[in-house]
């Protein structure tokens, strides 16, 4: 069984392909201090893994998220007509 990180509020998994996978996670700290992480983990040719990961803490979230906001809508914009 998994043992369920008591820090995580909520987290969703995006498989891109066999070999990507990409964590989207809403934390927070030991002082219950907000963040946002996105992982990205790929397998590699030699079997190992390699793992990237993008931490956005509390002070800056609010302006990621507008951005994110943005190219969402430039993206969603782009298939309208």
């Amino acid at each position: 069984m998994e043992k369920k990180d008591n820090n995580e509020i909520h987290s969703e998994t995006v498989k891109a392909g066999a070999n990507k996978v990409f964590y989207l996670s809403l934390r927070k700290t030991q002082n219950d201090d907000l963040f946002f992480s996105l992982s990205e983990i790929k397998n590699m040719d030699n079997g190992r893994q390699q793992k990237n990961t993008v931490m956005v803490f509390e002070n800056n979230m609010k302006d990621f998220i507008t951005a994110f906001r943005t190219i969402i809508k430039k993206y969603n914009d782009m298939f309208e007509e």
